[in-house]
């Protein structure tokens, strides 16, 4: 702790003089000097000096430091001279507050509810439980209403809006959820003018630098060499074709890793599998030839590629012998979607009938998760998403809405206190937008 600038100003009063240094006590905190109880000690003008105390506080937040500097009278000299002490203007004092924060690791536990209350008084109980080691006075609790369901997440956009950098997986990481906030404030009447033009310009920067991991037959990679990635240039050609609504695309690009993959197809409709992608976790469930055809099946679908396209239509054959194999949960929400996006009416009901049959439900609360045993948040979210995905992207009944409602409520629950997921948030954020 430094009193620098108190001692300056003393400095500016008296031409010379002795000056004490006191710092006030405090139930706060403690305060020892390095040298004395108290720090004395000549000050001509225009100087300066720096005094230090070693502080241990006693409490947790924000703390009030007050250090007094008085002008003394002395029978010792300064610099052989004869110190002085003004009649007026011989004290000042300083006060300055300290931030103090606990040591350890902070710990923080979200609760959240989606309520509906149509005039009505709703209430929501939960048990607020602190570990047994936690720091004294260090908890605290924090209690928000907001009217929009990613309204955590937009009052932390600094969050979620990034500018993309790294390699070609990290660098689409960061670019995607840019497009799908975009599309959420877009579609809920919330984009303002100078969100749209920092989402923008990091759009822009991060689809020049995805560029540079692009070969020239479309590909994409991690670090733009060797075999293209089939679904890295999938996850690419999907967020791009998005993007195009805010900002400036070359479609020759779009087109190229179009038909890289689609020379990916085989004779039985599906997709090869080409690439080595170095963060597994960015694929979600997507791990197999399968769910791999499934997913680029659902990119294309979103760039409004017709079902009657002989590519589509070779794909979702091929797709269409795994409908009845539920031994893989991700699998069957993702095809749920791809047939719902063909308008296969027929397929899609049969897979979210079993869906319905596995999924969790408590009281209004329905989700899913791979397995009875592997029961990953990430992975619950993500299979969630895409039943909510095809819950809401071909019509829908009110019966539909009400069972996505119950999606809806568990995925909020999932949030943590920044509106984030445990989950690639892309997913997340593209079933909200709809």
């Amino acid at each position: 702790m430094r009193v620098k600038a108190l001692l300056k100003r003393m400095s500016q009063i008296y031409f010379l003089g002795q000056v004490k240094v006191t710092a006030a006590p405090s139930s706060d905190y403690t305060l020892t000097p390095l040298s004395e109880d108290q720090y004395t000690s000549c000050l001509c003008g225009s100087e300066r000096k720096t005094l230090s105390w070693t502080m241990s506080p006693t409490a947790l937040g924000v703390v009030n430091v007050t250090v007094t500097a008085e002008a003394v009278s002395s029978d010792a000299s300064c610099d052989n001279e004869v110190v002085s002490v003004p009649d007026r203007g011989h004290v000042d004092v300083v006060i300055r507050p300290l931030i103090v924060k606990a040591e350890g690791l902070e710990v923080a536990k979200t609760h959240n509810w989606l309520l509906c209350p149509k005039g009505e008084a709703l209430t929501e109980e939960t048990n607020l439980q602190l570990p047994q080691n936690v720091i004294d006075g260090s908890g605290r609790a924090v209690v928000s209403v907001l009217g929009d369901i990613l309204g955590r997440a937009l009052q932390n956009l600094d969050g979620l809006l990034q500018m993309p950098y790294g390699c070609g997986e990290q660098n689409m990481a960061l670019l995607a959820p840019n497009i799908y906030i975009l599309e959420y404030l877009q579609s809920s009447q919330q984009l303002t003018p100078a969100i749209k033009k920092k989402a923008s310009n990091f759009l822009n920067s991060g689809y020049q630098r995805q560029l540079n991991y692009k070969d020239s037959k479309g590909a994409y990679s991690t670090f733009g060499s060797g075999p293209g990635n089939t679904w890295l240039t999938a996850f690419v050609l999907r967020s791009l074709s998005k993007a195009q609504s805010f900002v400036y695309i070359d479609p020759k690009k779009l087109e190229e890793s179009k038909t890289w993959l689609i020379q990916k197809q085989n004779d039985t409709g599906c997709f090869v599998r080409s690439g080595k992608l170095f963060n597994n976790r960015m694929k979600g469930g997507v791990s197999d030839e399968v769910t791999l055809s499934a997913y680029i099946t659902a990119a294309f679908l979103e760039m409004k590629m017709s079902s009657d396209d002989r590519v589509m239509k070779q794909s979702l054959s091929c797709l269409k012998e795994f409908i009845n194999d539920f031994s893989n949960t991700y699998t069957t929400a993702l095809l749920a979607y791809v047939f719902s996006l063909a308008g296969d009416m027929e397929t899609r009901d049969h897979l979210l009938q079993h869906l319905d049959s596995v999924a969790i439900k408590d009281g209004s609360f329905i989700h899913w998760s791979q397995t009875a045993t592997e029961t990953s948040a990430s992975l619950s979210v993500e299979i969630s998403s895409y039943v909510l995905l095809a819950k809401l992207s071909a019509s829908h009944t009110n019966e539909d809405r009400g069972y996505a409602s119950g999606i809806v409520r568990w995925l909020t629950t999932q949030q943590n206190h920044y509106g984030g997921f445990s989950s690639t948030q892309v997913l997340v954020l593209n079933s909200y937008s709809m």
